[in-house]
């Protein structure tokens, strides 16, 4: 069971007061630190820094780590989340930026984000091509999308990692492995999945709703390892499914 949600040390703080809560003293001692670390690579002294090569965000992981941090710490849980892919705005140059076609922000950095229900940013990861510092192991069983709804739940603390969610994501992310990997985990699942995912849950084909112009809606349900898979079908200007593990 949930706790709670309790905003009552928040309701008095001012903005200032709210944005200290993360933009805190250890935030600007890290600016600093990494000023200085900066200043002395430009300068080209005898400095060694250590520098992730990896990491094409190495300049700001520290920054990251932080926020996500404070995120994941004042987080209220709520039964629902979601996890999505988020655009940050950016036209200049940079091996990281990215073009999705159809997005209201179509150039810039793209971020996986886990949300609740009424827009609190929980926990976010950086794409760079590749997840980093991902699980090898689940991007192999789950695909690359997929695992990163699961990198980022692991990544919230223990105590509220272990709380029952119902997660919600698009047809990026959906597959019945992950679903299934989910349910195990005693979270619920939601999401609209890709008619070539659905080989566990059989469907009218694609081709003959559209043919027929059938409006219903259309259920079939699949028992796995004792527990329900829902599928529901329907045609608004496309084909949608969604399966759901509950």
């Amino acid at each position: 069971m949930l706790p709670e949600e309790n905003y009552a040390k928040y309701r008095d703080f001012t903005p200032s007061e709210l944005f200290e809560l993360f933009f805190d003293d250890d935030m600007w001692n890290m600016l600093v630190d990494q000023t200085i670390i900066y200043a002395t690579l430009k300068g080209e002294t005898d400095f060694l820094v250590a520098k992730d090569t990896s990491d094409k965000y190495a300049k700001v992981r520290p920054l990251v780590r932080h926020l996500t941090k404070k995120f994941i710490e004042h987080f209220q849980p709520v039964k629902s989340l979601s996890h999505d892919e988020a655009m940050v705005e950016y036209y200049g140059k940079h091996g990281c930026k990215q073009c999705i076609r159809m997005k209201p922000i179509r150039f810039g950095y793209k971020v996986w984000c886990l949300n609740s229900d009424d827009g609190y940013l929980v926990t976010f990861d950086l794409y760079q091509g590749r997840t980093y510092e991902g699980n090898e192991v689940n991007e192999k069983v789950f695909g690359k999308c997929a695992a990163t709804v699961l990198k980022n739940i692991d990544s919230l603390s223990e105590d509220k990692r272990s709380l029952p969610y119902n997660i919600y994501f698009d047809n990026l992310f959906t597959s019945f492995q992950l679903l299934t990997k989910l349910k195990d985990r005693n979270y619920g699942a939601t999401g609209t999945i890709r008619a070539n995912r659905c080989k566990h849950c059989p469907l009218k084909s694609v081709d003959s709703i559209k043919k027929t112009k059938e409006r219903n809606g259309r259920v079939r349900y699949r028992h796995v390892d004792g527990w329900i898979m829902q599928s529901y079908q329907w045609h608004q200007q496309s084909i949608q499914i969604m399966p759901q593990a509950k």
